[in-house]
């Protein structure tokens, strides 16, 4: 966790300034109760080289993104595997959903189609928590009375709703 905000600090130049805006983000592996029925449940990330997965091209970068956990405090990758390549997240739940494979999505994005059955969580012991959104800015300028107004904005919602 703590590595993960080092990277997105270490790409900033020393005179910017970082505010997170958004919570932390827990991922989860899901998949629809007919996949695990016919498939199996994995029981270790390693496992996932038997099984279809969903994978998030991103849209802006183009590549897949390698899947990570984390393993006694360590974060471990994974390649998968899949028949199928989404860049949308509402797609890839929904792919999830349809039993196209299993995707790795946001938790608080799956929440009410795992309350509803829809989808079963799976690794939930390996899932990271990667650092939320920031908002970035310099910090040799005066902050705009706009600027101040959306960061104490974006920051009141983060600490009223943190399981968003």
């Amino acid at each position: 966790m703590a590595s993960e905000r080092h990277r997105a600090s270490e790409l900033l130049e020393r005179e910017m300034i970082a505010v997170q805006v958004s919570n932390d983000i827990r991922m989860t592996v899901v998949g629809s109760p007919s996949y695990f029925a016919t498939r199996g449940k994995p029981r270790h990330p390693r496992e996932l080289r038997d099984h279809d997965c969903i994978h998030y091209r991103s849209r802006t970068h183009g590549g897949l993104f390698r899947w990570e956990f984390v393993e006694g405090g360590k974060r471990i990758e994974v390649a998968v595997d899949g028949r199928v390549s989404l860049d949308d997240v509402d797609f890839m739940m929904d792919a999830a959903v349809d039993s196209l494979g299993l995707g790795a999505l946001p938790e608080t994005r799956v929440r009410k189609h795992v309350a509803d059955k829809r989808l079963v969580r799976a690794l939930e012991p390996y899932g990271p928590v990667l650092p939320g959104f920031f908002l970035f800015y310099p910090s040799r300028a005066q902050v705009a009375p706009k600027l101040k107004a959306l960061i104490d904005f974006l920051k009141k919602g983060r600490r009223r709703d943190p399981g968003k």
